[in-house]
């Protein structure tokens, strides 16, 4: 809701410089909206720093007042609204900038370092003029801003591009079409009016916003009418169409005029709604709720400058949510091909593993007693090296050590086989030549014995 007692003091405000600047003689100039700003940032460290009536005089030359206001003929008809920055200790007030409103190309809010506001104000083929507000300004100013935006609207059917937070613009907007609206129902009952201070310019405003909303409400009604959407209806919600059609002496084909007739009971419910809450009989309470509103404006107000001071942290903070979500999927892709990986190899080393017995067999062969099992052991490592893998995998370390170790063992069993072999042929040449020599020494030779045995034969 509007807060009356506010806007009066601003209109008075606005209507007392109003008088203070240079009419024409068939030239009315009409002050739209107002405000106090500095062209140098107030909040610099070498400024707050030093002499404090240094800084008061810097503060006090470098005052101006920004001004949203136009110029219209006796007629009505010739009009030229205009942004001004007047100075602010001038009597009368000495115009320092001014720019025509249609040449408004963007406007842009920002805050500096310190507790102020950098309000920057680019101009269709000029330079950008700069001015700076407190942070505790922000509420009056964006109104200021609306008033400028709706100025653009209104005179040029325009609206100037702008980083404002939208929603205390559209909040404004619905605030004064509350108001106009109030006032068009209880204007003439002793309602609080503020409208007699406002300008000429300003009302009109007003009005277009008001028919604006009216021709758009009315647009909805037209939409919903002829819009056609297929709902599956339950039994109850059918039969209480029924109903209605009935009471209304309706059929079936004429719902749209049924949809008309009861979208017109509740508007006209709504109206009488408001006009009760505005009555004289609910006035005291109707009072007391406005004042919890502006209360609650206030704190949506605190919320709405602690969201757009802290918009850039929040941004910040996505990115980094972010940024850290990407990261967890890449890390948890990275997990999920390691497992993969170590599946593959756990299932790549059990075919290149032999087992304890196995292995205890090559490593420590006893052929006198167990041959069959070490002939065992040497079949089961020949099939085992002879395994065939892709080159890729044979240069992985897992598997080069168990290659490795492979050959160790079979050097190992080789060598150990060798030894054996050797000895026992040894052992046998031996014995051989033994068993000869006692053949010799029995005046026997074994080889004639063998050739006589031969002969008697024949």
């Amino acid at each position: 809701m509007v807060d009356l007692q506010r806007q009066e003091d601003l209109l008075r405000e606005q209507r007392k410089l109003e008088d203070s600047l240079q009419q024409g003689h068939r030239n009315i100039h009409q002050v739209i909206a107002l405000i106090e700003v500095w062209e140098i940032d107030p909040a610099e460290k070498e400024l707050t720093h030093g002499n404090p009536r240094v800084y008061e005089k810097f503060k006090q030359e470098t005052k101006r007042i920004l001004l949203i206001s136009t110029t219209e003929d006796v007629e009505g008809t010739k009009r030229d609204p205009r942004w001004l920055l007047l100075k602010g200790r001038s009597k009368p007030p000495q115009v320092k900038e001014k720019k025509h409103i249609k040449e408004l190309e963007s406007i842009e809010l920002t805050e500096t370092k310190g507790n102020t506001l950098k309000l920057t104000f680019t101009f269709f083929g000029s330079k950008q003029h700069v001015v700076y507000l407190l942070a505790e300004q922000r509420a009056q100013l964006m109104e200021v801003l609306w008033w400028a935006i709706q100025t653009c609207q209104y005179y040029f059917k325009f609206l100037p591009a702008s980083n404002l937070n939208k929603r205390e613009i559209d909040n404004l907007t619905m605030e004064w079409n509350a108001y106009m609206a109030q006032e068009e129902i209880d204007g003439a009952d002793g309602y609080p009016s503020i409208t007699p201070l406002m300008s000429h310019t300003q009302v009109q405003i007003l009005k277009m916003l008001m028919m604006d909303s009216k021709e758009d409400e009315k647009a909805d009604r037209e939409r919903k009418s002829t819009y056609q959407v297929h709902v599956k209806l339950s039994s109850e919600e059918s039969k209480t169409i029924e109903v209605f059609l009935q009471e209304s002496g309706l059929h079936v084909e004429d719902i749209h005029l049924l949809e008309e007739y009861l979208n017109n009971e509740l508007a006209e419910m709504e109206n009488k709604n408001i006009q009760a809450l505005f009555g004289a009989e609910n006035r005291t309470t109707t009072g007391v709720i406005i004042d919890k509103m502006g209360e609650i404006e206030g704190l949506v107000h605190e919320i709405a400058t602690w969201m757009a001071r802290y918009e850039d942290s929040l941004d910040e903070m996505r990115k980094g949510v972010r940024k850290i979500e990407a990261r967890n999927k890449k890390l948890k892709v990275q997990e999920q091909n390691h497992q993969r990986l170590q599946n593959y190899l756990a299932r790549l080393l059990s075919l290149l593993r032999l087992d304890n017995r196995t292995t205890s067999d090559l490593r420590r062969p006893d052929f006198r007693n167990k041959l069959k099992e070490m002939l065992a052991a040497a079949s089961a490592l020949q099939k085992t090296m002879n395994i065939l893998l892709d080159p890729g995998i044979e240069h992985i370390k897992a598997v080069k050590e168990r290659r490795q170790s492979h050959r160790t063992m079979a050097k190992t069993f080789t060598g150990k086989a060798f030894e054996f072999l050797s000895e026992y042929f040894n052992k046998l040449a031996h014995s051989r030549i033994t068993e000869i020599k006692h053949s010799e020494r029995g005046g026997m030779n074994p080889l004639s014995a063998a050739g006589g045995g031969g002969g008697g034969g024949r």
